[in-house]
């Protein structure tokens, strides 16, 4: 009796000790809960004025971004390595982190979905590794992502990782989750976007350079889709009912059921012969023929299509409730964009057969220039996002904002650089007055008219010499003939405004500086490039002036293939043009 008596009290006291050990155990894992959610709950209320340190870039001389060293532990998508090197070779980087004000990590966070190849594994880990001073809890940094969560409900609040007080350049942004003013609704781009910005580039249907973009007063199309039709989970409920809308003729859209490799077992009986339809119709052809392009929704909320109907010259017609357009801080929208519910899309084409045609080119116009500026290449899209920092903080300084849709055919003026009226003329002389010099003080004296001209254009380029750039047996040339066509003009007589010189710098990818720097003669084909690409237009080129003999375009055909072989890869950044100014300017 005894013995039982004691393994009872033995019993009882372990029953009690595990009892005392679990409340315990629950204790500190209640308070670690309750401080887990209490950091979300911080984290979630992200402001500029709570989680981002103002002061340590109101303190520096100048705006700049640090790029931490690329990490080796993990592996590094093109598409993370674009960012990093539009970055890199930037105007706005230091390799000082003491003297940045953003920071960036060379972790490759773009692509967040567990089943994806670029899934970076163990972040937290790395981030840890980070020296504590400078990641500081995530305060000032940015964290680029386009894909986030995974299948089946691809969550939009989970990265993987703990980000701090870090801002997230996001993808597919929802509205109930984005701390505006904080986060940044990021675009979703291809990882063969181009690294720069190209004005010319292969068209659909044809091997030759020329403009992708129209302004057709009438299109072949009211409105296209072309695209996958999901059979099974988020995302397909757009989708499935778009075949209502298809009449093959002003209304297009055309969906596959062919998505992964296991659509087999989840195909309805719509889908073989959805599958024909689709494969009768060009992706491209259709868009570029259509007035609006239709937007729905994939399995996150953004898609690729946005950017591709800007592209092509089509409207988007967006269906995705609670998606944040991309940099919506700073765009109207509602000025390039058709932005509608979900719900809407089977009267859809009765909303879009409403809007006048003067209104529609007006969008069009809009939508072009919004790309061109903004989302035309990596550079473009990593750039601005900086620049959406950068602007919030000129603010809190009390200063004006922006305005970011009346900038796409412009230049915008330097922050702090002064404008004023008249020119400056530079002449190089010397004591013999030889015929050449004759030449250049009779083309001198002509120069009331050069000015007049360039009032015309204010932002442009306006000069007496130019040159054209083609491309001969795989090479790219540039030579002086401009008895046809030009799209470069040469500095040697050239009017501009004084406030492109500091802009110039600003804007040059010092890859790009670096060659110049050895040929100097690539800065006027740099230069060329920096207004065609801000204002889409070709220079003013004043005929009527021979070209002098010493200039010779051996260097500028150099140049010119050095850039491209190693800054614009895609493509030369210029428009050719057949319009010309004669005047009385041949001497």
């Amino acid at each position: 009796m005894k013995v039982v008596g004691r393994y009872i009290s033995v019993l009882i006291f372990g029953v009690i000790s595990i009892l005392v050990i679990a409340a315990v155990l629950r204790k500190k894992y209640e308070d670690r809960e309750l401080w887990t959610t209490n950091i979300i709950c911080r984290i979630s209320r992200c402001t500029m004025s709570r989680c981002f340190n103002s002061v340590q870039c109101l303190s520096q001389p100048d705006f700049k971004v640090y790029v931490y060293p690329t990490s080796n532990a993990s592996g590094i998508s093109i598409l993370f390595s674009n960012i990093l090197k539009v970055l890199r070779e930037s105007s706005y980087y230091t390799d000082d982190y003491r003297s940045a004000c953003l920071f960036v990590l060379g972790i490759d966070t773009t692509d967040r979905d567990r089943r994806s190849e670029n899934f970076v594994k163990q972040v937290n880990d790395l981030v840890n590794q980070l020296p504590t001073e400078v990641w500081n809890d995530g305060r000032n940094h940015i964290i680029f992502n386009l894909y986030h969560g995974t299948y089946p409900d691809y969550s939009d609040h989970d990265l993987g990782f703990n980000i701090g007080y870090a801002m997230v350049a996001r993808a597919s942004a929802n509205a109930k989750v984005f701390r505006r003013n904080f986060d940044l609704s990021f675009p979703l781009f291809h990882p063969k976007h181009p690294l720069r910005t190209v004005i010319e580039i292969y068209s659909f249907n044809t091997t030759a350079l020329q403009n992708v973009w129209s302004l057709n007063l009438k299109d072949r199309h009211l409105v296209t889709f072309k695209g996958k039709r999901y059979v099974y989970g988020i995302g397909s409920e757009t989708r499935d009912l778009l075949h209502h809308l298809h009449n093959g003729k002003t209304s297009i859209m055309v969906t596959t059921c062919k998505h992964n490799t296991d659509w087999k077992k989840y195909e309805d009986q719509r889908c073989e012969q959805d599958n024909i339809e689709f494969e009768k119709w060009d992706y491209e052809e259709i868009m570029s023929n259509s007035t609006f392009c239709l937007t729905p929704r994939g399995r996150r909320l953004g898609s690729f299509r946005f950017l591709e109907s800007l592209r092509l010259g089509c409207i988007p017609v967006v269906l995705s409730d609670d998606w944040v357009l991309p940099f919506s801080e700073i765009i109207d929208w509602s000025q390039a964009a058709v932005i509608a519910h979900e719900q809407s899309v089977l009267t859809i084409t009765d909303s879009l057969n409403a809007i006048p045609l003067s209104r529609i080119m007006y969008m069009r116009q809009q939508a072009r220039g919004l790309y061109q500026r903004y989302f035309s290449s990596v550079e473009r899209i990593v750039l601005t996002s900086v620049e959406i920092v950068k602007e919030r903080l000129r603010k809190q300084k009390g200063m004006f904002g922006r305005q970011w849709n009346a900038e796409i055919f412009s230049v915008p003026p330097v922050n702090g650089y002064e404008v004023n009226g008249g020119c400056t003329v530079i002449v190089v002389t010397g004591n013999k007055v030889s015929t050449r010099l004759s030449r250049q003080l009779r083309l001198l004296s002509a120069l009331p008219f050069v000015i007049k001209v360039r009032k015309l254009e204010p932002y442009h380029l306006t000069g007496a010499y130019a040159a054209v750039h083609k491309k001969i047996k795989g090479v790219w040339e540039v030579g002086f003939d401009t008895r046809t066509e030009h799209s470069m003009i040469l500095t040697h007589l050239v009017l501009f405004r004084k406030d492109f010189i500091p802009l110039f710098w600003q804007w040059i990818p010092r890859s790009a500086l670096t060659i110049a720097k050895k040929l100097p003669h690539c800065f006027t084909i740099l230069l060329n490039f920096m207004l065609t690409e801000r204002l889409y237009k070709p220079p003013t080129f004043i005929v009527g002036q021979k070209m002098e003999l010493w200039i010779s375009n051996y260097n500028y055909t150099t140049c010119f293939n050095e850039l491209i072989k190693e800054v614009w890869m895609d493509g030369p950044l210029l428009i050719k043009s057949q319009t010309k100014i004669e005047s009385v300017l041949a001497v």
